[in-house]
């Protein structure tokens, strides 16, 4: 769902957020990259803050920021995914910020029979705000399930 992979940081956010983590700020990081990243406005944070799932959130702030280290440094290199034979499902969401709808397409094209399904209503997050539709979709692709509702 939605790779990063070669998505460019700001300088220095990286280490600024990587600071603010070590110094126990794991709110601070997780806000940024909502806002900064995925681009979702002040009122979606707050929404999510609210939520119960809030301090899970703050729990994978340390992951978060390994990610956004590997996205930022990671090269594609033309055929470096040419061998891959599995039959591969890329999901993005229609309301996705503009920097992982490219990578997320870019990392779809360059697999070779990839298949790209975009969700309709849904940003970056739709594995949290509505599991059962990503878990149907993917059983139907397994060819486990039935047809997503």
């Amino acid at each position: 769902y939605e790779p990063g992979l070669g998505i460019a940081y700001p300088p220095g956010w990286l280490e600024t957020h990587e600071e603010a983590l070590a110094g126990g700020d794991a709110e601070k990081v997780i806000r940024a990259v909502l806002i900064d990243i995925l681009e979702m406005s002040e009122e979606d944070v707050e929404t999510r803050r609210a939520a119960p799932q809030w301090p899970a959130y703050l729990n994978a702030a340390a992951t978060v920021l390994r990610e956004a280290r590997t996205e930022h440094t990671w090269v594609y290199r033309p055929g470096a995914l040419d061998r891959v034979d599995a039959p591969t499902l890329v999901l993005v969401g229609a309301e996705t910020s503009p920097a992982l709808m490219r990578s997320t397409l870019r990392a779809a094209a360059a697999i070779p029979g990839a298949r790209t399904q975009v969700l309709g209503g849904h940003g970056h997050l739709a594995c949290i705000t509505d599991p059962s539709l990503i878990a149907s979709i993917i059983t139907q692709f397994c060819g486990i399930g039935g047809a997503p509702s």
